[in-house]
């Protein structure tokens, strides 16, 4: 039972075997055999290598950076962990998505396994949309993504602590 994948080679030069990004499988073994004819003497020599591809990592992001503000009042604040992608898969490759799973915790003034924050929307999107509570004074939590492949059992956290500001903080932005 020797599987053919039919793989062929980007590579205009017949000395060279190369493949574009994301044509190997995962979890198989590739038996690769190259044989070189010298043609006057109708010799040939022949080598084999065996190539297993593993599994590659899901890696967590979240835009904007570890630290983030939202003020006190009506402002929120989006999260967001859309640019977590999966080694495995192209950046066109929309057949296996990933999910997301967020929490939050406060950690200062002081710690709560409550979040000191006010999630609003879906904790299983890619982006959670946050306000601060307006009463308790100004807090600080960490807010932890866990990203997972569509059912392979790899993940990835990444976490942002954010701020609740006073409503009367100044706006600063950057260019």
């Amino acid at each position: 039972g020797v599987k053919q994948f039919g793989l062929i080679s980007g590579s205009i030069a017949a000395s060279k075997f190369t493949l574009s990004a994301y044509k190997l499988q995962v979890g198989v073994t590739y038996d690769i055999k190259l044989t070189v004819l010298y043609t006057p003497s109708q010799k040939a020599s022949s080598a084999s290598v065996s190539v297993f591809v593993s599994a590659g990592k899901i890696v967590a992001l979240i835009r904007g950076g570890s630290t983030q503000s939202v003020k006190q009042g009506n402002a929120s604040l989006s999260i967001d962990a859309s640019t977590s992608f999966d080694q495995d898969r192209g950046p066109n490759d929309a057949a296996i998505a990933l999910s997301f799973q967020w929490s939050c915790s406060q950690i200062s003034p002081v710690f709560s396994s409550s979040c000191g924050l006010v999630l609003v929307g879906s904790t299983r999107s890619a982006i959670l949309v946050v306000k601060a509570k307006v009463t308790g004074g100004v807090t600080q939590s960490s807010v932890v993504v866990t990203v997972s492949d569509g059912g392979g059992g790899r993940s990835a956290q990444a976490t942002v602590k954010v701020s609740s500001i006073s409503a009367n903080a100044p706006s600063v932005t950057t260019s």
